[in-house]
């Protein structure tokens, strides 16, 4: 049932009793969607130090189609773990949002972040981590897909104390060079692989809204 509010009175939640009471199967997806998140991440983290293993050791090797080959395989398993990452504070704050515009009485962006949240629970991973030959190329079409619905423009991949590959910078120096690119193949293998699930729980917080 809906929360129910008195004349002159104006209760305070939290963003979770709004959710979990007011959009309750959307709440359901939801954390669902984030279980799924961190199944994928522990996923990676098992299989990511053998698919590291195989990247050339020096640039001059990656001419190599195979090589080439290995390198997009693991550029895919990392921007997959911390799409993940992106993916759950994204959720988190369509959340918070949405609380925030039950608050305020707007319907207009009631509506939109409903179809934001669902859209991006329904973006599934799992299936994209086995497939060696097309997943970075399915990937790249979800991307597009959610940045065409102003859900999740880009994300950081590669962090590290000089640089940072987006995936959009990643997916654009592939198009216009190739895999044959030193500073990517360089800053790749430089990288560190998780060694833990980085998922948190939605709404973690007590912090509370007031209904008006």
């Amino acid at each position: 049932m809906p929360l129910r509010i008195s004349k002159n009175i104006m209760p305070s939640y939290t963003y979770r009793q709004v959710m979990e009471t007011d959009y309750q199967l959307l709440w359901e997806g939801a954390q669902k969607y984030v279980k799924h998140l961190a199944q994928v991440q522990a996923q990676i983290i098992d299989v990511l130090p053998k698919y590291k293993s195989l990247l050339p050791n020096e640039f001059v090797e990656l001419k190599g189609e195979k090589a080439q080959t290995n390198l997009l395989n693991y550029i895919r398993l990392c921007s997959i773990y911390t799409f993940a990452d992106k993916a759950f504070h994204t959720l988190d704050k369509f959340c918070r949002d949405l609380v925030d515009s039950k608050g305020k009485h707007d319907q207009e962006g009631i509506d939109d972040l409903i179809q934001k949240i669902v859209a991006l629970s329904n973006t599934l991973l799992d299936d994209i981590i086995t497939d060696d030959v097309t997943g970075f190329l399915r990937l790249c079409a979800k991307w597009q897909e959610l940045r065409e619905k102003s859900i999740i423009s880009d994300w950081i991949v590669f962090k590290l104390e000089n640089a940072n590959w987006s995936f959009g910078d990643i997916v654009g120096t592939i198009n216009s060079y190739g895999l044959f690119y030193e500073g990517l193949w360089r800053d790749a293998t430089k990288s560190q692989d998780p060694k833990a699930v980085s998922i948190g729980t939605l709404l973690d917080s007590d912090e509370m809204i007031r209904i008006y």
